[in-house]
């Protein structure tokens, strides 16, 4: 007996089967990645019908994505493919090896069919409009709307305007630069140049403004310590309470006068005491010696004319203790700016350091 042909149903039904698993997972998971990571991929957001980052994208994700040209679907174009295919129908990514963690074997792809290369993307058309350059866009601005008022404040200035100048320069502090920001008078030292306006103004009230003008300077910017060379609050507040000092010292004319200078000065000391409490005032050596210089004011303006060597007179001990309390605070700050690297080039602030502190009586300054 002849032995029969062997039969060919079991082959027709493994081929069916691989067929239908095939195409099953061309629609489902066309990677074939393991269930693991495929749950892994709603929560990142990425398609299981995509392939993974780290294939398309070297050293994913140890560095960005690179931006799609397209300005629509921010989404999907932070995991496009960086290929293409001629019909929608055609799409198919190539098989790219998966994590060793995934555990199963690549799926080949079926007979006759084969991923399409990457299409190289065209080069950029020459008449492409580059995109804007915000530095170039601030720098225009600036020149636009500032270098014209400050030409002309400087124009002002030269053909000694001051009332245009002042105009020029109130235009100057209200622009509006790129973006909407203000106008940082520190760039130019432009700040100087409302100082300037001020001293030559005839009105009478400069001293008055120009403290305010500094006050405000220091509100706006103070200081920094990212940036501690900069200008800032303490060449502001220095300069505001010299202007102040000044002030009072060109008003003290008589003894009446002098009763309400000390006044103011007693105020101003208290204040500028308030802002030195802090560093970096506290040891700005600027504000040191003008501290001090103004205790040496407070110590000749405490004792008045009518008091006589035995302190005994209008004022009486109130006025002679304040002077010597004047005159140690004085000492005792000339003594901190020379310990921070202070410079200090008169001879008669040398010799009333070494001195020791006296009584009432003989706590006067020679000069």
């Amino acid at each position: 007996m002849s032995a029969s042909p062997p039969s060919t149903g079991k082959r027709k039904r493994t081929t069916t089967t691989t067929t239908t698993i095939t195409a099953t997972d061309d629609v489902i998971n066309p990677f074939s990645h393991s269930t693991k990571t495929l749950a892994q991929f709603a929560p990142a957001g990425h398609s299981p019908n995509l392939p993974l980052p780290s294939i398309l994208h070297p050293n994913f994700p140890h560095r960005p994505l690179p931006r799609s040209p397209s300005p629509t679907n921010r989404h999907r174009r932070r995991h496009r493919r960086p290929y293409t295919t001629s019909s929608p129908s055609k799409k198919k990514p190539p098989a790219a090896p998966t994590d060793p963690s995934d555990g199963d074997d690549e799926i080949t792809p079926s007979p006759g069919t084969s991923p399409e290369p990457p299409t190289p993307k065209p080069p950029p058309s020459p008449n492409r409009r580059r995109p804007p350059n915000p530095n170039n866009r601030t720098t225009a601005a600036y020149h636009a709307r500032v270098g014209a008022l400050t030409t002309i404040t400087h124009a002002l200035l030269g053909r000694d305007d001051v009332a245009g100048a002042r105009r020029a320069f109130g235009l100057l502090v209200r622009a509006r630069v790129y973006g909407g920001a203000r106008l940082d008078l520190r760039r130019d030292r432009m700040w100087e140049v409302g100082t300037e306006i001020l001293m030559r103004s005839s009105e009478g009230k400069e001293k008055g403004e120009l403290a305010t003008y500094y006050a405000a300077l220091a509100r706006e910017y103070p200081f920094s310590r990212t940036h501690p060379g900069s200008v800032s609050a303490v060449e502001f507040y220095a300069a505001m309470f010299g202007v102040e000092m000044e002030g009072v010292w060109e008003g003290m004319e008589e003894e009446r006068v002098r009763r309400v200078a000390l006044e103011k000065m007693r105020g101003l000391a208290g204040r500028m005491d308030d802002v030195m409490d802090a560093r970096p005032f506290s040891v700005d050596h600027e504000m040191v010696r003008l501290r001090a210089m103004m205790a040496l004011y407070v110590s000749d303006l405490a004792v008045g004319a009518g008091v006589g060597d035995d302190g005994e007179g209008e004022e009486g001990d109130g006025g002679v203790k304040e002077r010597v309390e004047a005159i140690a605070k004085a000492r005792s700050l000339f003594r901190v700016l020379k310990e921070t690297g202070g410079e200090i080039k008169e001879g008669w602030i040398e010799r009333l350091m070494e001195e020791e502190e006296e009584d009432g009586e003989d706590g006067g300054l020679s000069g």
